[in-house]
């Protein structure tokens, strides 16, 4: 019984983010997929990301789809999870689009050079680390600018004066639509 009443007290004694490791860790073993092997960026954002307490009056509801949501592999499920949940709960309220948003960044940009989305009020900031040597940066700004182009955005490049890469993007016409189609970028072999 992963969910059941009987776990409650276990997540208030060992904190929400011990909890979902430890439940990534049996869902690995029951599903065999190795969970620590996943790189996933971090993914901040400006605002609230949560399902509210009148939306999901449930506590055990709330922590089914939050693990559901954490456990996602691609953006079909996640897709799928919010379906579930509009479908039972009734239109999103913002902070749940909010927390569906950055769940599909998260599993995008997932095992790729990014590392951390700061997803801005007008903004998204992109830090990417871990060039392999066989890795040609000017490669990776080339294709910059001709997403700049095709996506009517703007991008500024950061000097980070470390190991890392950053870039910001301007635009938030269609900020889903903007992240899909920059995850295809990134997930085109010489990137990932």
């Amino acid at each position: 019984s992963l969910f059941g009443y009987k776990q409650s007290g276990h997540i208030s004694s060992v904190g929400f983010e011990l909890y979902c490791e430890m439940l990534k860790e049996e869902l690995s073993k029951s599903k065999n997929v190795d969970y620590k092997l996943l790189k996933e960026p971090v993914v901040v954002h400006y605002g609230d990301a949560y399902f509210d307490r009148n939306y999901i009056k449930s506590n055990t509801q709330r922590l089914y789809f939050y693990n559901k949501i954490s456990t996602a592999l691609n953006p079909e499920k996640v897709k799928d999870i919010k379906e579930e949940v509009v479908d039972r709960f009734g239109p999103l309220k913002q902070t749940a689009i909010n927390l569906f948003f950055l769940s599909e960044i998260r599993v995008l940009f997932s095992n790729s050079l990014v590392s951390k989305v700061v997803v801005n009020k007008d903004s998204f900031l992109f830090t990417l680390e871990n060039f392999r040597s066989d890795q040609n940066p000017l490669v990776l700004i080339n294709k910059l600018s001709s997403f700049e182009k095709e996506m009517s955005c703007k991008i500024k490049y950061k000097d980070s004066k470390n190991r890392f890469f950053m870039f910001s993007i301007y635009s938030f016409v269609n900020g889903s639509r903007l992240i899909s189609r920059l995850a295809r970028l990134f997930s085109n072999e010489d990137f990932v």
